[in-house]
């Protein structure tokens, strides 16, 4: 999703079986095509089982996401 209009620019449809979202995050990252890094954003998932190390290997750049027991996502 574009964040300062709220546009979807891509959707995929996973089970939902707990890394859905996770999961559904790389296989867009990979669809992207060309070499500069993107930026991305998401809950605290991001700092769950590896996967803000996966999307940086897939040209992405993790967001800074809510410290633990942060209410909201701190603005940059």
């Amino acid at each position: 999703m574009e964040n300062r209009n709220g546009l979807i620019v891509n959707t995929e449809v996973f089970e939902a079986n707990g890394t859905a979202e996770r999961d559904a995050a790389l296989v867009m990252l990979e669809q992207i095509p060309g070499t500069k890094q993107v930026t991305v954003g998401g809950d605290k998932g991001l700092r769950h089982g590896g996967f803000r190390g996966r999307v940086q290997k897939l040209k992405g750049h993790p967001a800074r996401g809510p410290k633990p027991g942060a209410a909201r996502w701190e603005r940059h």
